[in-house]
């Protein structure tokens, strides 16, 4: 490729950033320029909900590059942009400032926005949902952690600290007295988990809400999931499951909605010029706030906060409109090239087929987004590149702590076999399909990663009875 050639990237977020700074390793000296909704430099979103959420993280500790690596590195950084539309026949993107983009070759990496609630009183100040820094931001204040540093300005600024230096949850009330909120959690997903966990941690009485009977089930199986229920509910959480949520009630006139998420999809580059500041929500119990959530039952749970966490949609919008074919996200070859020759996808909105899988799947998590970045930029550079990278995430919830890698859908029906002691939560999981092991989850259990993929990797028809054997190394299994 030529070094007088233009790289577009839209989406300004780790896999846009992780393939910027692939460009540049890999020599490429032509244009690339990134575009991001928000107003924000690329970062990472596990902490969102758990270390900065907590107030336990520095606001630099977030992003992806220091605040001058794109300036050095000559990668022209648009943020608190648009991007209207994409014509791949003439190869021009355009902005909703009006500027069009010649582009030579072009990155989506346009991730995805959370689900809606959709039910009255979804936009009352209180309300949030948790996507971007500025959820996090207001979300964090609002639970009792310190404040960042103030205000999230767009650079990154200065590091996060504590405003008047208290710890996370000790935010008092007029009378000196520790403030406790009553957080309702809509939803029981991973994001809606680690945020119950975060804020019973800062010292809230929390409510989780689910509308299957275990969480984590849709993932995890009834039998896993059981263990982070079992895990919330001994720190305190009241998890309500079974249950449905008609509305959401507040106290005053309706006001804005507590994040800019939360009723809307913001997306890295979609349809919304950047997000809200967390001084849109602000805390809940002023005019307009939040006060409780009724559900199909008529019972109503009191809440000062609610956090709603029903998963997330593919940011597909600029993909479809442009032609590029679509199925559970964009659809890429293993190369992470779309239908279009020169438009490639990578990250949460990327569906790819896996070679070691054998199957398409679409990752929501840090790590797809981390690979498949500089993947995508050695494709789109003309290197062979077939992405095999076996799916990775991890978790903090109370004092269990738990990586998971492959993909087992529970629609396969699979055999899950433990090693170790489930009742203590230190164990390994498998999931065995077919007689091999598609994914694994190690609880507690540290340093086994790499043995875990390795097996699946490796895809032989395994002896359960070894598999379950805490004697036999996971390297001969």
């Amino acid at each position: 490729m030529s070094d007088q050639q233009s790289i577009v990237v839209i989406g300004a977020a780790l896999a846009g950033a992780s393939a910027a700074r692939a460009l540049r390793d890999e020599g490429f000296a032509g244009e690339i320029r990134m575009l991001g909704a928000e107003t924000h430099r690329p970062y990472i979103r596990p902490p969102l909900s758990k270390g900065f959420l907590a107030g336990a993280d520095e606001l630099d500790s977030v992003f992806v590059e220091a605040e001058g690596w794109y300036a050095s590195h000559d990668v022209t950084l648009s943020l608190g942009e648009t991007v209207d539309a994409i014509d791949p026949e003439a190869q021009f993107v355009f902005l909703a400032s009006g500027e069009a983009l010649m582009y030579d070759k072009l990155l989506l990496t346009t991730g995805a926005s959370p689900r809606a609630l959709d039910v009255p009183g979804a936009d009352l100040t209180g309300v949030f949902a948790l996507r971007t820094l500025d959820d996090s931001q207001g979300l964090r204040e609002a639970l009792g952690g310190s404040a960042a540093g103030g205000e999230v300005s767009a650079g990154g600024g200065d590091a996060a600290g504590d405003s008047d230096g208290a710890s996370p949850g000790a935010d008092t009330a007029s009378g000196g007295v520790a403030r406790v909120r009553r957080v309702v959690v809509i939803g029981s997903g991973w994001i809606g988990m680690e945020v119950a966990a975060t804020a019973r941690t800062l010292g809230n009485e929390v409510t989780v809400l689910s509308r299957g009977e275990i969480p984590l089930a849709s993932v995890l199986g009834d039998e896993v999931g059981r263990v982070f229920l079992e895990l919330h509910q001994e720190h305190g959480v009241v998890v309500r499951t079974g249950v449905e949520v008609a509305e959401v009630l507040g106290g005053g006139a309706e006001g804005g909605a507590g994040s800019a998420s939360a009723g809307a999809s913001a997306g890295d580059c979609g349809s919304a010029a950047g997000v809200e500041g967390a001084a849109q929500g602000g805390l809940a119990g002023g005019e307009g706030g939040v006060t409780g959530v009724r559900l199909t039952s008529g019972e109503v749970v009191p809440a000062d906060v609610v956090v709603v966490g029903l998963g997330a949609l593919p940011n597909i919008q600029l993909a479809e409109a442009a032609g590029l074919e679509i199925e559970n996200g964009i659809v890429v070859n293993a190369a992470l090239r779309t239908s279009d020759p020169n438009i490639w996808a990578a990250g949460d909105v990327a569906n790819a087929y896996h070679p070691v899988l054998k199957q398409r799947l679409r990752s929501e998590h840090w790590a797809n987004a981390l690979n498949q970045g500089p993947a995508a930029a050695k494709s789109m550079l003309g290197k062979t590149v077939s992405y095999d990278e076996i799916p990775y995430f991890y978790s903090d919830q109370f004092d269990l702590g738990m990586e998971y890698s492959g993909y087992a859908p529970l629609t396969h029906d699979a055999t899950v076999v433990f090693r170790g002691d489930v009742a203590a939560r230190e164990f390994i999981a498998f999931w065995v399909h077919g007689g091999r092991v598609v994914a694994g989850m190690n609880v507690n259990v540290w340093d086994v990663n790499d043995a875990v993929q390795g097996i699946i990797r490796r895809a032989n028809v395994v002896d359960l009875a070894r598999l379950a054997d805490p004697a036999v190394p996971l390297d001969q299994i």
